[in-house]
């Protein structure tokens, strides 16, 4: 249902876009193993982003499926960031190299609540470059004594 209600409203505000300048590229935060870039309009830049070790298996996993056209070729970007420790400067260059002065819309599903104690990208950028429109689904855990 999550993945669902994600991708309708992506669709919906690419749609919505086209009228003006138009989204080109999806941030997607926690991204896990996302089928997004292939549910989307091919000509969407899509920016997937996790654990090191997730982003790494997957882009494995894909550049495999492509090579036997089991997926079809998409432009897809992975970064691996260790959320742990100061990863904001170099996320961000990376992020304004491949974004350039592209809109995009960054997508954060489900994984908020993994950086307990800290301040994600997200919350430091909205006074720069990147024309925000953000998708986001408030889940709060409950918390078990």
């Amino acid at each position: 249902m999550r993945n669902r209600y994600f991708l309708e409203s992506i669709k919906e505000s690419i749609k919505e876009s086209i009228r003006t300048s138009g989204i080109e590229v999806l941030i997607n935060f926690g991204a896990g193993f996302s089928m997004y870039p292939f549910l989307l309009d091919k000509k969407i830049i899509n920016i997937e982003i996790d654990k090191l070790e997730v982003v790494e298996y997957e882009k494995s996993k894909i550049d495999q499926w492509q090579r036997t056209n089991v997926l079809p070729k998409r432009n897809l970007h992975f970064i691996g960031v260790d959320f742990s420790t100061e990863y904001k400067d170099v996320l961000w260059i990376t992020l304004t190299t491949i974004k350039g002065s592209k809109k995009c819309i960054i997508l954060i599903e489900g994984v908020l609540f993994f950086l307990e104690g800290k301040k994600p990208i997200i919350c430091s950028i909205s006074s720069t470059s990147f024309k925000i429109r953000a998708i986001s689904l408030a889940v709060h855990p409950l918390k078990m004594n």
